[in-house]
């Protein structure tokens, strides 16, 4: 919400910064217009100290996102974590991976040898997941058992290079703010143990049933989410589940190539929401993007049950589908235009395909919308990994959105969603539940919907005290 006149402002300052330093690096010392340009120079620096001043005490959320190179150290970490909370941080070197521990009370540093192919293992590991359950119709028997090996192959070698290093050192909740191409490991579905005589999926040693996993860009800014109020909106939900054929036994040609066919559960989805909170639901020709804009800003949680495309090679054309607007057929909401969304959100969920994956560039990140929602403003995101199956999706969110009515934190309130649906169903390959990462600040929401349950409670009791004492008064006058 800059001013646009303070963004024409900082964009001509540096073009005339830019310029001059241009002129001046083509002068020689002996030149009499050297000392003129030096002139210059300072006095648009001087002006650009003065505009980011304004700008810190205008609009302090984009100082920090563009001026702020403020980082936390290690002590200050520390006084982030609970008792039972690790922050790990990887770094990717050419030679090394580096892997930076913290807890209440340590701080330990490992090193790794780079001596395997890391980008080929990942690709093998999330092939083995989810290539024979991306085409079930045209794959064979000898397809599953060969993807399943290759994962269980590529689950604990990976846990090898990169957990156990740490494992005696790690506490139950571990928080991993991951570098490179480790932003596309679904940490929960590594493997503890070799696992090549271990045919059924629901009885392998996934990592998810030791540790309680969530994920941040960087310390710095999960100290900046957990410094963030809660959201004082007096709405608990708005949730959207947009309609993608106008026949829904009918897709067009253009629809399945753009992988955004007709989705079957997800009004089914935000039913089940509605039913454990207060919700604010657009679904079907409702479901559009002029009326997610329109009410976006005024809820704890956003629930989009939907499409949605990452784009690894331009992050910022990533986006999320909504219903056709028949006046302007504006349908796609794209990460550049999330940035300047304002939000004021507890948790964005993303229940959609590859959410949390898009452009990987070096220094920076995963450009996705993930991210493009926590820069807009909301303290945590659910994302995905890869597609994710329509059915088994809508059964796991009724699970986590059931923990967290409980009071759970957002992380436990997922891990618990994942392990009670290993326990219960029959597809308990991590294709189906691994998806789903958690980023951000994971503390419990306090929802509406459960503050009036509460203080229904409270009356009720108050009133059989009541009633209860004037009987004992009569009783006792009489």
């Amino acid at each position: 919400n800059i001013k646009d006149s303070l963004l024409i402002k900082e964009y001509d300052l540096e073009k005339k910064l830019s310029q001059l330093e241009k002129k001046k690096f083509s002068l020689k010392d002996s030149d009499s217009l050297l000392s003129s340009i030096k002139n210059e120079i300072f006095e648009i620096k001087n002006k650009q100290d003065i505009l980011q001043e304004t700008i810190k005490t205008q609009h302090p959320d984009y100082y920090n996102l563009v001026y702020n190179q403020k980082v936390i150290n290690v002590k200050e970490v520390q006084k982030l974590l609970s008792d039972n909370e690790s922050l790990v941080e990887y770094f990717v070197g050419k030679q090394h991976i580096f892997i930076f521990l913290i807890t209440k009370d340590t701080y330990v540093i490992k090193q790794v040898e780079k001596d395997f192919p890391l980008k080929k293992w990942i690709e093998q590991l999330r092939n083995g997941i989810y290539n024979y359950w991306a085409m079930p119709d045209t794959s064979s028997d000898e397809d599953l058992k060969k993807y399943n090996q290759l994962y269980k192959d590529m689950a604990f070698k990976l846990y090898q290079k990169l957990v156990q290093p740490i494992e005696n050192e790690i506490t139950h909740k571990v928080i991993i703010i991951p570098d490179g191409e480790l932003h596309f490991i679904p940490f929960d579905a590594l493997l503890t143990a070799d696992s090549k005589q271990i045919s059924a999926t629901k009885k392998l040693p996934y990592l998810v049933k030791k540790h309680q996993i969530s994920y941040n860009y960087s310390a710095t800014l999960y100290n900046q989410l957990k410094q963030k109020e809660s959201s004082n909106s007096t709405n608990d939900v708005l949730a959207f589940a947009p309609k993608f054929t106008n026949d829904e036994n009918v897709e067009t040609i253009a629809m399945r190539r753009n992988g955004l066919g007709n989705l079957k559960y997800n009004t089914i989805e935000v039913d089940a929401i509605n039913n454990l909170f207060n919700t604010n639901v657009f679904k079907d020709s409702s479901a559009t993007k002029t009326n997610f804009i329109a009410n976006a800003k005024n809820h704890k949680i956003i629930h989009l049950s939907t499409h949605a495309k990452s784009n690894d090679t331009y992050g910022d054309f990533s986006f999320i589908a909504f219903s056709k607007n028949d006046s302007l057929q504006k349908d796609k909401l794209y990460v550049r235009e999330l940035y300047n969304l304002d939000l004021d959100a507890d948790m964005v969920v993303l229940s959609a395909c590859e959410t949390g994956i898009g452009e990987l560039k070096k220094g920076e990140g995963v450009i996705s919308l993930a991210r493009a929602f926590t820069y807009a403003g909301a303290r945590s995101t659910i994302t995905s990994l890869w597609n994710v199956n329509d059915a088994q999706t809508t059964k796991l969110m009724t699970l986590f959105y059931t923990n967290l009515k409980e009071g759970m934190p957002k992380d436990e309130a997922l891990r618990t969603a994942k392990l009670t649906y290993i326990e219960n169903e029959d597809l308990t390959s991590p294709y189906f539940w691994a998806a789903f990462t958690p980023t951000g600040d994971m503390k419990a929401i306090e929802m509406n919907s459960n503050n009036n349950i509460k203080y229904i409670g409270i009356g009720a009791l108050l009133l059989a005290l009541i009633f209860g004492l004037r009987f004992f008064l009569k009783k006792r006058a009489a």
